[in-house]
């Protein structure tokens, strides 16, 4: 199966990066398949067509990634709202709320599905979906998932990566099929006809009903988030302190409803009809065990690692009642390659790749590394050795957890440096305690639901669930207070993830065949990575660079001499600098960046290769200027003054709408690099620019054109 499975996934990340045409596509395949079938009646004659077989199906299954990714996508759709509207102007559209509205920072977000687009009189169908920011008032918090409106807005592409190595919020929308923001101001939305009353309204009304009851209970609303977290995947009500916790304790899979809450349930159902394990009335336990399960699945909003867990079981339970055997790696590629069918882009879904990447290190690693201490199983002769059971059934389940839980994270270990650059070192502790006490809870928390109405009842299960939330709080407290819990700002590029997989594959070999060769293969791995970031690091201690940053209505400005580095930030950034973290928290690590200094603009600076005064910064053989509203007036005091400022310059940074044209700037500074932030007004930028062009200047527009690291003169070897 998974020589189907990779040249799909192949054909997949293709068709997404380039988009092909379909028809070509397509007369490639009808080729390949009649060539195929050729080689299939003359591989009966001749041996050696095996080779040119294999290639042929592989470059089909590609090419079927391809079609499906073009296919699937639904930017491709005759009518989709972006082949119909008009590229600019003010829309009136009918709208289908995909989800209840969560609360951000400072306004409702919701994703929709557009169903009609109005104008003059008439109606058109149109489909694709938009992203939904609203004014949190009253009427907005009454909206829910299925509720049509009206609305009238402009749409706009959302926000990319501006900054190097910032996350891409539009490429992040454009994978879930988004790809317009529109912000709704008072008086431009208003209910519109009956909600809807399909599957996907039902699921999010019934999910809606089951927090209202987690809400109702006795429990504290911090352990609230989590409950709702952890059965019914509604992540909203977690606050990030708790969220932070999880991570670095290494249990964040626990608020993600994946394959281990379905196992749960499944071995819950199971128990409880453990009457009917024997019999002729086995195949209704089994048939029950898959109602549960894929109610489970319907309840917690059908993420993809519910659905692959329960199509993983649905198959295992179809081999177990047919009396065939079933292979874990095989079943896993079916669920991806139904998955990657149905919606392509979630090849590239972080939370899928976790997922799968976990299961597939445990078919791989968890037998092999159980076989390293042979503990053996207890016997259950006689009554008398009951504590020999218990001597025994205790270290080989922890052992058994502790080769469950490493083969997981050694598994999720390239992406998790890759996406996250962080890896967390007491994952052990953390799991070996709160994977048991997961059933528990689980437990506990249908149990809830089921008599919260009873009040008596509901209140005496409430304090047993907030007792438990309050020990997993212990638990993940005292593994985040440790310094050695996780390990943060990783460097990882693609080199390095590649290197990690390379290694843990390696590894797999090594435990599976136990031959020296793999562990040697491992071995050499692990001493190419060590190289890498060696010669990485040996190249940050000698880099001399620095970057202005594009952050709209702010301007922050950072030298890196070495590994360390200077952010200067003008008064409002320096007084609430949080949102630097989010700017500019990947490129400190991918620029290996051990201390940073913040300063205002004002501040002066002195040392051997950075001096900083009066807004004029030396730095690597190069003189940049700051050019703000406060040394335009300066200046312009000493011009009265007869004092006029003549200076040379090689980089002139233009912020706060300095109400001075590019000419008289360029009177005072002998340039030709300017670099307008996104602190200035649009209009201000386009002048700027066009006087930059006309005076030959190279200019370098943060409002239209993503922030770019610049390399000075001197001291730099990248």
């Amino acid at each position: 199966m998974l020589l189907v499975l990779l040249p799909f996934m192949v054909g997949v990340a293709v068709g997404y990066r380039w988009h092909p045409d379909s028809l070509p596509c397509l007369l490639a395949l009808c080729l390949l398949v009649a060539a195929a079938a050729v080689m299939t009646f003359l591989h009966r004659i001749e041996r050696h067509t095996r080779s040119l077989f294999v290639l042929t199906m592989a470059l089909a299954f590609a090419l079927c990634g391809a079609l499906t990714e073009e296919v699937r996508n639904p930017l491709n759709r005759s009518d989709h709202y972006l082949r119909k509207l008009p590229d600019k102007g003010s829309y009136t559209l009918q709208v289908r709320l995909d989800e209840t509205p969560a609360m951000r920072t400072r306004s409702l977000r919701a994703c929709c599905v557009v169903e009609r687009w109005l104008y003059n009189d008439t109606s058109e169908t149109c489909s694709g979906k938009l992203m939904l920011y609203l004014i949190p008032d009253s009427n907005a918090m009454a909206l829910h998932s299925g509720d049509r409106l009206l609305i009238t807005t402009e749409m706009r592409p959302a926000e990319g990566a501006e900054n190097p190595y910032q996350f891409d919020y539009r490429h992040y929308l454009q994978r879930r099929g988004i790809v317009r923001c529109c912000f709704l101001a008072d008086g431009h939305w208003q209910r519109y006809g009956p909600p809807d009353s399909g599957l996907t309204a039902w699921i999010h009304r019934l999910q809606e009903r089951l927090v209202e009851r987690f809400r109702q209970s006795d429990i504290s609303p911090e352990h609230q988030g989590v409950a709702e977290a952890m059965l019914l995947g509604w992540r909203g009500g977690i606050d990030p302190a708790t969220l932070t916790r999880f991570r670095d304790a290494g249990v964040v899979h626990l608020l993600c409803v994946s394959g281990l809450h379905v196992g749960i349930v499944a071995a819950l159902v199971g128990s409880l009809l453990g009457f009917l394990r024997r019999g002729r009335w086995h195949w209704l336990r089994a048939l029950l065990q898959l109602a549960a399960v894929w109610l489970f699945v319907l309840v917690s909003n059908m993420a993809p690692a519910t659905v692959r867990a329960a199509f993983m079981f649905s198959l295992l339970i179809v081999a177990h009642l047919s009396g065939r055997q079933n292979t874990t790696v095989n079943t896993l590629a079916v669920a991806l390659l139904i998955t990657l069918l149905v919606q392509p882009s979630l090849m590239f879904d972080v939370g899928v790749q976790l997922s799968y990447a976990a299961v597939l290190g445990i078919a791989l690693l968890y037998n092999p590394m159980k076989q390293l201490i042979n503990i053996p199983e207890p016997g259950y002769t006689t009554r008398h050795f009951e504590w020999r059971r218990l001597l025994l059934w205790l270290p080989r389940t922890l052992w058994e957890l502790t080769c469950l839980s490493t083969a997981a994270q050694l598994a999720t270990l390239p992406f998790t440096l890759y996406h996250f650059h962080q890896a967390p070192i007491a994952f052990l502790p953390a799991n070996l305690t709160l994977v048991p006490l997961a059933t528990l809870l689980l437990a506990t928390m249908i149990l809830l639901l089921v008599v919260q109405p009873i009040v008596l009842l509901g209140r005496w299960v409430g304090w047993l669930l907030e007792i438990e939330l309050r020990w997993v709080d212990s638990v993940t407290g005292w593994v985040q207070a440790q310094p050695w819990a996780v390990i943060d700002h990783v460097y990882c590029d693609l080199t390095v993830a590649l290197l990690t997989a390379a290694a843990v594959g390696m590894l797999v070999l090594a435990l599976q065949r136990r031959h020296w060769i793999w562990t040697g293969g491992t071995a050499a791995c692990c001493l190419a990575i060590t190289t890498y970031m060696g010669v990485t690091n040996l190249h940050a201690t000698r880099q001399q660079c620095w970057i202005a940053y594009a952050q709209r209505g702010h301007t922050a400005i950072e030298l890196f001499d070495g590994r360390n580095s200077l952010l200067l930030l003008d008064p409002q950034s320096y007084a609430d600098s949080i949102d630097m973290d989010y700017v500019s928290g990947n490129l400190l690590t991918m620029m290996r960046t051990r201390h940073r200094l913040r300063l205002p603009f004002s501040a002066s600076v002195s040392s051997p290769s950075i001096s900083v005064h009066g807004r004029r910064i030396t730095f690597g053989g190069e003189r940049i200027a700051i050019v703000d509203r406060t040394l335009a007036r300066w200046i312009r005091m000493q011009d009265k003054q007869g004092k006029a400022v003549t200076e040379a310059a090689d980089w002139i940074i233009i912020t706060d709408n300095v109400y001075a044209p590019l000419g008289w700037i360029a009177s005072h500074f002998r340039c030709n690099h300017v670099v307008l932030t996104a602190a200035n007004s649009y209009r201000y930028n386009q002048a700027y620019q066009q006087e930059a062009l006309h005076l030959g200047w190279h200019c370098i527009n943060l409002r239209e054109q993503p922030a770019e690291i610049i390399h000075c003169k001197q001291g730099d070897t990248r």
